[in-house]
């Protein structure tokens, strides 16, 4: 038979074994979550690392993004551009007009004065062959649209005092041809200098300054023959074409601007190591004062003896 017995349990034994479990719960969640902080510090410090690298891996990225590529001086690049088409489209749709006036000056026949444009077209594609690999080593797309439009000018010049459909040859045929094969090439190719994801439309918008030109200048040309004749409208084109200079001028070179920020961050550092320099200096002339005083001199010693 079973007797019942009353079993003294001290409370803090019975306090300890009840909390135990739960201290130790905590504990394991505080060193889960001190885990999670870890991986998740480790994590943004990986990202972080990883897009370091990424533009340390890519520094034209940060480069380009200083170009005024399809922005600020891109569109008055486009303007020079459009200008040029015009004034060169302008001269060259309307041949036909000038075509019928060396008919009228010279007596030649049709068949002599086509050979005009054929041997410029012949002239214009051996030279741009060679300028094109060759020239560009050596001269800029300013300076090659500079050259080209003081030929194409002097070639009209020519043209406008030849007493001999001949000299027409080697102004008309082989100057003009070879101002255009210096100049042409390069206004195209610094219009994709400028622009990347809006090349397509700044290349129609140059293009529709050509059809603007020819659209103005066929009156233009017609009345001129009519009232000044020949040896003058030549003269009045040949500055027309001289204003090809404001497209060069226009035509600043892209790594310009790299240059310019390389030069200001320049600047920037050597004016900041000047102003860290004399900071150092006026630091170590306030510490290399001369002590005059005796006392001074005895209460900085004391202090130092305190420190």
């Amino acid at each position: 038979m079973a007797t019942g017995k009353t079993i003294e349990v001290p409370l803090n034994a019975y306090v300890d074994v009840k909390l135990r479990p739960e201290t130790v719960n905590d504990e394991e969640t505080d060193k889960c979550q001190e885990t999670a902080s870890c991986n998740t510090a480790e994590k943004d410090e990986f990202e972080t690392q990883g897009e370091i690298k990424s533009v340390e891996d890519n520094p034209d990225t940060n480069e380009n993004e200083s170009l005024p590529i399809d922005r600020g001086w891109a569109w008055v690049v486009l303007a020079g551009a459009a200008l040029y088409l015009a004034i060169f489209g302008g001269i060259k749709k309307n041949f036909g007009i000038i075509f019928v006036a060396i008919q009228d000056r010279f007596g030649s026949t049709a068949s002599v004065t086509s050979l005009l444009t054929t041997m410029q077209n012949l002239v214009m594609s051996f030279s741009s062959l060679v300028i094109t690999t060759v020239g560009t080593e050596f001269l800029s797309s300013r300076m090659s649209i500079t050259l080209g439009a003081l030929v194409f000018t002097t070639s009209h010049i020519i043209s406008a005092f030849s007493t001999d459909i001949r000299m027409l040859f080697a102004s008309i045929g082989f100057l003009e041809g070879l101002g255009t094969a210096i100049s042409y090439p390069s206004v195209i190719a610094t219009i994709g200098e400028y622009f990347d994801k809006r090349r397509g439309l700044a290349t129609g918008l140059a293009f529709s300054g050509s059809n603007v030109g020819w659209f103005v200048f066929a009156p233009i040309l017609s009345a001129l023959f009519e009232d000044i004749g020949y040896t003058g409208t030549l003269m009045i084109i040949a500055g027309m074409a001289l204003n090809i200079l404001v497209t060069a001028a226009l035509f600043r070179p892209v790594k310009s601007f790299k240059r310019h920020k390389l030069k200001t961050n320049k600047t920037e550092e050597t004016t900041k190591d000047i102003k860290e320099g004399g900071d150092i200096l006026e630091s170590e002339n306030l510490l290399l004062l001369p002590v005059k005083d005796n006392a001074m001199l005895n209460s900085i010693n004391s202090i130092g003896n305190r420190v």
